[in-house]
């Protein structure tokens, strides 16, 4: 890894290298430079070796997480008490959020229907049952939209991690459509 630093340093250009981390996996490692206000920068990419794979349960978790993140129903993972652990990107727009860390920390009643009111219910329905479905409920975000938001949960108490998990639903665009086509004339005799 030092010669590699080295020639990349001599030259701008290095080849990559395998290295094996103390725990006894192996990687490939590939640098970069760059300048940033007269100082030189490396940046370095560890990928594993194609030969060694990653368990079956690790990948197939980690596509199952790629996916949460990238699902449009908005997913939020909370302690037992209603702080934000983790959010995907679908909820940082109904919330009207930047980042992540906007919204970590927080309550999550800080963005549904009455505060303290509708995640009370929600939460004692999940104590008692364990899962909720089809909870409907208004979502606010920071910059002032309302919307109508249908919400399943789920409590995930065994084990040292317990949670609180759930999906929200935007029911706006569906609501807006079913009050639409009420109003309109039927198109036949039968209808």
């Amino acid at each position: 890894l030092s010669k590699m630093l080295d020639r990349l340093r001599a030259t701008g250009r290095s080849d990559s290298v395998t290295v094996r981390l103390t725990e006894g996996s192996d990687f490939t490692v590939t640098a970069s430079q760059f300048r940033q206000e007269n100082t030189l920068h490396y940046l370095l990419r560890f990928s594993r070796l194609q030969g060694q794979s990653t368990p079956i349960a690790t990948t197939g978790k980690q596509q199952l997480l790629q996916v949460m993140d990238s699902a449009p129903d908005a997913l939020v993972v909370t302690d037992l008490d209603g702080h934000i652990l983790s959010v995907n990107r679908a909820f940082l727009d109904l919330g009207q959020l930047t980042s992540e860390e906007q919204a970590r920390g927080a309550m999550l009643d800080k963005w549904l229907g009455r505060t303290g009111v509708d995640f009370r219910v929600l939460v004692s329905n999940l104590r008692q049952h364990g899962a909720v479905r089809l909870f409907a409920t208004q979502m606010r975000g920071e910059l002032g939209s309302n919307t109508e938001v249908e919400i399943s949960a789920v409590s995930v108490t065994p084990g040292d991690q317990q949670c609180l998990g759930f999906t929200i639903r935007d029911m706006g665009r569906r609501l807006t459509q079913d009050a639409r086509a009420s109003k309109e004339l039927p198109r036949s005799a039968s209808q």
